[in-house]
Parts: structure tokens; sequence; C-alpha cells
């Protein structure tokens, strides 16, 4: 993917990084994965993990009679601790499909593919997303028919329909919530049956917290910023990513399912992408970071594209950009490249946890 094609295609209603970053990853993930059908809206525009959703207009659906998470109070910036940058679900295989390990860590919760033996090579069929205890994704399934079906080890779990795509929501821990989603297979076609979701909620289990693992972190984050999304591999174009929003904007989000980037307004703070070199877009590689100078797209004035700089990995392979607004200095963005270190891309064995390799302060709830 090129970043001219990136950007060429971003919508023309919105002006910021996390536009023309969401573009290029819709471009990706069709080539790869096709449509997901997924409840949630995966990812703020700016990390590279996109979920494409059905979602009708209208008020949020009432659950069937039975137990269901309460949604916390919004908390304040001075006594708040998000969640810690950790994965509590670990892959596993139930007869002939593989739940990944986890790819893609948000203030939320946490995303894994469901694949099936047999099924396309290059595309998963589904999604499972484990939601943190006392958020309630129901405000993202608005027009979505949901009902109760037979309890999954003891817990509630509700038959979710959105436009003929089957999911399946179930209370995995108390007073905690998954979601299970499908890759569309063709018009009425989708790659999992509502059995074989239910066959991956009852082979689910947590275990002992592991460390969301990058290929890249770095040791200096602007100080009023907070990481709120990252995702680790999920294609060949995308290798690792962190999306960073305001502080308070961050502490908003605990406590709730992730933002809607196409009904979210305001700031979209700063997006970290590693991925492979495009010499058309970055030349030929060579030390330091560089700073193209901003060009006016399909009538988008200059100042309102999104400053961009990037350095190469060693080898020259891959690179590192940072894409952030007009309001933030280029130094900084400089500075933040400057700061990072890599693990061998090819080598996710080697990759470094975000929880110790990006500073404490960039953290929600850090100081």
């Amino acid at each position: 993917m090129k970043l001219s094609e990136l950007l060429e295609n971003a919508p023309p209603a919105r002006y910021d990084v996390e536009d023309a970053v969401r573009a290029g990853r819709r471009l990706r993930r069709r080539r790869r994965t096709g449509v997901v059908i997924a409840a949630v809206v995966a990812v703020s525009a700016a990390i590279g993990v996109p979920q494409l959703t059905s979602r009708a207009a209208g008020p949020s659906p009432s659950l069937p009679a039975g137990p269901s998470p309460s949604v916390s109070p919004s908390p304040t910036v001075e006594a708040v601790r998000g969640p810690d940058l950790t994965y509590a679900l670990h892959g596993f295989i139930t007869g002939r499909l593989r739940v990944d390990d986890p790819y893609r860590w948000t203030v939320a919760g946490e995303t894994a593919m469901i694949e099936k033996k047999g099924g396309q090579a290059d595309a998963q069929e589904g999604e499972v997303t484990l939601y943190r205890p006392g958020i309630d994704p129901r405000s993202t399934l608005a027009g979505a028919k949901i009902t109760a079906t037979s309890a999954i080890h003891g817990r509630s779990a509700y038959r979710v329909d959105a436009d003929g795509a089957p999911m399946l929501l179930w209370e995995y821990a108390e007073g905690a919530m998954a979601l299970a989603t499908v890759r569309a297979d063709g018009p009425g076609k989708w790659a999992l049956t509502p059995a074989e979701l239910r066959q991956v909620a009852e082979a689910l289990e947590t275990g002992a917290p592991r460390p969301v693992l990058l290929a890249f972190v770095t040791s200096y984050v602007p100080p009023d910023y907070r990481i709120v999304e990252v995702a680790g591999r999920f294609s060949a174009g995308q290798l690792s990513s962190v999306q960073l929003v305001p502080a308070d904007e961050a502490v908003a989000r605990i406590g709730r399912p992730d933002p809607d980037p196409r009904t979210q307004k305001g700031s979209r703070g700063l997006m970290l992408w590693l991925s492979p070199t495009v010499p058309s877009d970055h030349g030929a590689p060579r030390a330091g970071v560089i700073c193209p100078e901003r060009v006016a797209i399909k009538g988008i004035p200059v100042e309102k594209q999104p400053k961009h700089c990037y350095t190469f990995l060693p080898g020259g392979k891959n690179v590192l950009e940072v894409f952030g607004t007009d309001a933030d200095a280029e130094s900084e963005l400089r500075k933040m490249l400057d700061s990072a270190r890599f693990g061998s891309v090819d080598q996710p064995s080697t990759w470094l946890p975000a929880g110790s390799g990006f500073p404490a302060s960039a953290q929600v709830g850090g100081e």
C-alpha cells in the first residue's frame, strides 16, 4: 500500500490523520479478509485493525432478561488507572477451529482471529472480542436482533442477528461479555455457522496475563498523549501499530466500548505504523528521520493534511511512520522515531513488550 494511494482514498468529509489511515486500512483489509461483520467498530482510525460493521440507526436494543454487566461511570483524569497492556486470552484449537492469540488490544478489550481448517487461505473466518469487566457492548449493536439462547458454562448467552450476520454474545466471566463475529462469504453466506460460534464460546478460557508484544517500541511519547490501541501483525501490509490520543479522551474511554470512528468527532491524536517499505513513497533506505513536505490532495488544504515522518528499520525492508495533527510539532514526531527500538520483524519471538517499552506516562492513567 502506497502512502499516496492511502491519502488519495481518504474520505473528504473529515480531514485528519485517522481518515487517511482508515482509507488505507480498508483497502488492505479487503485484500486480505473481505468483509468481517463485526458488532464493535474496531479501531479508531489510526490503528491497523479495522472491523467492518453492520450498524443500523436507532436505539440500542434491550437484552432479554438475565444478568448483564453494568457500565461504569466516566472516571476522572485525576483518579484513574486504565487496563494494563496485557492479553488474557490464549490461543486454542477446538475441532476444526483455531482461535489465535489476540492481535489487538484496546482500552475496551482484546480481539483474536478465528480460523477454520480447510477455510479460505488468505482470510480468517471470524473474530472474537473479549470486553473488559463492566463494559456492555449492546450500544454497538443498534438495529440488531438479540435473542436469549442456552447458557454457556452457566452464564447468559445471546444470539445476535445483524443484517443476517450470525453473531454470539455471551458472558465469559463474571460481569464480562464476549462477542464472536463472522466473515461474509458472499450475499447471505457466512464463513462460520451459529453452532461453530458456540463451539468457540464453549472452548474459550482466559489465562494468566501475557504482555502485548510489538515489533517496535519508543521511549518517548509527548506528555499529554496516552495509548488507547495496539495492534500486532494482522496482514502483510501492517506489522505493528499504536494509536495515542489526548489524556482526557483516553480516560473517557475507560469502561466503555471503543468509539465508532465514523461518528466520533474531535481530536484524533497520533498514530505509529510499522509496515513494509514502498520505494515509490519512501525512496531508497537511508539513515535518520524523514519528514516529507505536505501537499494538497483532492482539494484538501495542506494544513489539513496529517503531519508525517518516518524512519527505516535496519536493512531497509520496513519503515516506522508516525502521523500527527497540524497541532503536533514536527520536532515531537522526530523525537518519537529517534527514540524507537525494534525487534526482528520476521521473528515475533523477538518482539518487545509494549507495557515496558513505552513510557509509563503514555499508558492510560499515567502521569
